[in-house]
């Protein structure tokens, strides 16, 4: 299949024909719809600098150059500071207007209005379902087609997967790498995509205050099942934002196996069968979660929302677990199933988690520790 960017390439590269446009900023561009990806007209709400990509929200900068030597989605416990060879620049968009609509001219400038009108888009979910207080989260910088310093340990980011989209902690910048060939929608044009990444940052901003050492650990298990659970809230999140199982698979058919939730396992089908049934590693894990909390939604009563925000409010208690027992190599994912349980609403509703995290987390440890806080609801 002829991927999507590359038509968009085409269509688009016809040379620069800049003319004024008006504030509120609209433009045409690809966004995802309830029929999947089309070309639409949109308005902008924040972006204050069309040339410059820069609004009250979000900036995007260019030509940055990384140094980085793991293939992580979020650098747990990487020094901000050490990262940037080249912190990068201003970008500049190519683009005409007509009827006062910005055309994009080429698939950079249509990328970059994509990742901005996205970001927005989930800035203000969060703002109105969630309460995030944006004044106190901040204005983030999203780094387009940064490049990874030829001293990395892998290369060139084009043919990778994972590195397509990252967090990092600390200054709690945004990435989105150069499109690989493998993509048909660009994954830093997905909306799914930019909710996960978005809800990595959410993560960071509660449960580590903005600390890229808080995630430090002697227990490589441990920071195992903390990326996991994080991942895990990422993909509820984006499905929360989005109200699409399938956005992933838009850009990349290998999601549609372990990352398009429900997924077909457990905790349990993991410990036995492993890369068997999921090659993801700590994603694996984290899709067993959240698909439990989809199944949790999905039920009367509840809702995406709704479930949202008891996820979120039980990352701030989940954040003394981790402080407590981070260096133990026992330290897994009923720390967190516990603390969601407690802020449920009332014990029915303690209840519905209870059963969809025993289903789910069956294997010996966590069914054990969920069993003994859900039999307190039980007996009631």
């Amino acid at each position: 299949m002829r991927a999507l960017w590359s038509v968009l390439f085409v269509l688009f590269l016809s040379g620069c024909n800049r003319t004024k446009a008006n504030f509120p900023y609209k433009a045409r561009i690809l966004i995802s719809t309830d029929s999947g990806y089309q070309m639409q007209t949109v308005t902008f709400n924040t972006l204050n600098n069309l040339e410059k990509m820069d609004g009250s929200v979000a900036k995007i900068i260019g030509n940055a150059t990384l140094d980085i030597d793991q293939e992580q989605e979020v650098l747990l416990g990487a020094n901000p500071d050490e990262i940037y060879l080249n912190i990068g620049e201003d970008v500049s968009l190519n683009y005409t207007v007509e009827d006062d609509i910005v055309h994009p001219l080429n698939f950079h400038s249509m990328a970059m209005l994509s990742i901005y009108y996205n970001f927005e888009k989930v800035v203000e979910f969060w703002r109105d379902n969630l309460s995030l207080d944006l004044a106190d989260f901040g204005k983030r910088r999203l780094f387009y087609d940064p490049d990874i310093a030829a001293s990395s340990a892998f290369g060139s980011v084009s043919g990778t997967i994972k590195l397509n989209a990252a967090f990092l902690p600390g200054v709690r910048d945004f990435w989105f790498f150069k499109t690989s060939p493998l993509e048909r929608v660009p994954f830093k044009m997905n909306m799914a995509i930019m909710a996960h990444e978005f809800s990595h940052g959410v993560f960071d901003y509660v449960f580590a205050n903005t600390g890229a050492g808080f995630y430090d650990s002697d227990s490589e298990i441990a920071t195992d099942q903390l990326s996991g659970i994080n991942e895990g809230i990422a993909d509820y999140n984006a499905w929360m934002v989005t109200g699409r199982e399938s956005e992933f698979v838009e850009s990349l058919e290998q999601f549609a196996k372990e990352r398009t939730i429900p997924v077909s396992w457990n905790s349990q089908d993991l410990i036995d069968r492993g890369t068997e049934i999921c090659t993801g590693g700590f994603y694996c894990k984290g899709s067993v979660l959240a698909s439990a909390l989809y199944e949790v939604a999905i039920q009367d009563g509840f809702g995406r929302v709704k479930v949202g925000q008891t996820v979120h409010t039980a990352i701030s208690s989940f954040r003394e677990d981790w402080q407590n027992n981070k260096s133990d190599n026992s330290f897994d994912y009923h720390y967190f199933l516990i603390r969601v349980i407690n802020e449920a609403a009332n014990d029915s509703e303690k209840l519905v988690y209870c059963d969809a995290f025993k289903a789910r987390f069956n294997d010996e440890t966590n069914l054990s520790k969920v069993n003994e806080v859900c039999e307190t609801f039980a007996s009631q």
